[in-house]
């Protein structure tokens, strides 16, 4: 975690905190940090599915009552301990939940989903208010390794050209960084891309707030 928040300067990032599992260290860690979001990952990224499905911590299958208890419980205990810092986006473990839920997001509080999203700014999944990452640094035919500058480079402006060639410059461009497979060599890549694309005139970095 100190490495990915030295790597992103002074940009805004937005963490996916996993509240079941939140101890003090993480708490000061983030409470000393400019520019830092924190987000709902679920309640403790447990996997509920069966062994043939795709992994979920909130699938169909599970009590409904349960699941909204453990979220709701996940809320407070991060309201709690960051304040403001804490913005009310559901953050769904593998990218996967029950379509219940993303139906009863707002009773449950949240302004906003945050999952994985096709390249393209333009489809829309239904539910309202997204804030979706498209491009995922990690390589998990690989174990999660990073995927590396060529490949990160190549997503970056694969992205850029779709919006241009829709006229939808103005769509924001969601990076996921998985910062618990990044090696001290990746952090600095990664680095150099925040700092390359800030010292650029088409590129501003944006807190997910604005997003909302």
């Amino acid at each position: 975690m100190r490495r990915l928040l030295a790597a992103r300067q002074d940009t805004p990032i937005a963490l996916a905190l996993i509240p079941g599992l939140l101890d003090s260290t993480l708490v000061n860690l983030v409470d000393g940090a400019a520019g830092v979001s924190v987000l709902q990952h679920g309640w403790k990224h447990i996997n509920w599915s069966g062994d043939d499905s795709r992994p979920s911590e909130f699938p169909e299958t599970r009590s409904r009552s349960e699941a909204c208890d453990e979220l709701r419980k996940g809320f407070q205990i991060l309201e709690a301990s960051f304040g403001g810092r804490f913005k009310p986006v559901f953050v769904p473990p593998w990218h996967s939940c029950s379509r219940w839920l993303m139906d009863a997001r707002s009773q449950l509080g949240y302004r906003a989903v945050s999952s994985e999203a096709p390249l393209f700014p333009l489809l829309s999944r239904g539910w309202g208010e997204e804030v979706n990452v498209e491009i995922d640094t990690a390589n998990w035919t690989a174990g999660g390794a990073f995927i590396g500058p060529l490949e990160l480079t190549r997503k970056i402006i694969r992205a850029f050209e779709i919006r241009l060639s829709w006229s939808a410059e103005a769509v924001p461009i969601g990076l996921l960084s998985h910062h618990g497979f990044l090696t001290r060599s990746d952090c600095g890549c990664l680095s150099l891309f925040v700092r390359l694309l800030e010292e650029s005139d088409v590129v501003e970095w944006v807190g997910v707030e604005s997003l909302m």
